[in-house]
């Protein structure tokens, strides 16, 4: 059975919208949105690989995570991270996933809605 989305993974959703990022939630916890059974312990963000996004994404990670010493440079192709630990509960934030080869056209296929009240994805 799915775990709900945690306190923490709706914070982490607010501070990516109240920033401004580009983001789509992915995985298995879209998986559960669009109404499927899906055993799953984190929470994937996939982000707009842009100039303009990746301060945002930063700011809110650093808002939510505390300050990394090297900021990622999420404009980089291929840039993720992993908030939490490896097993249980985390969030990975990533700008590439298999099978996405641009953000705007998952996000024109994206399916709008929200979780805990926090917009699923942002344009």
């Amino acid at each position: 059975m799915a775990r709900p989305l945690t306190k923490d993974f709706e914070e982490f959703l607010r501070l990516l919208s109240a920033a401004g990022a580009r983001f789509l939630v992915i995985g298995g916890q879209a998986v559960i949105f669009h109404g499927r059974v899906r055993a799953t312990l984190d929470l994937d963000v996939l982000v707009a690989p842009t100039r303009s996004n990746a301060p945002r994404v930063a700011r809110a990670i650093r808002e939510f995570a505390a300050p990394f010493a090297a900021p990622y440079d999420f404009a980089t192709p291929g840039t993720g991270v992993r908030i939490g630990p490896d097993a249980g509960l985390h969030i990975d934030v990533t700008n590439a996933i298999d099978g996405v080869d641009d953000f705007d056209g998952a996000m024109r296929r994206a399916v709008g809605g929200t979780l805990l009240g926090v917009p699923s994805s942002t344009a």
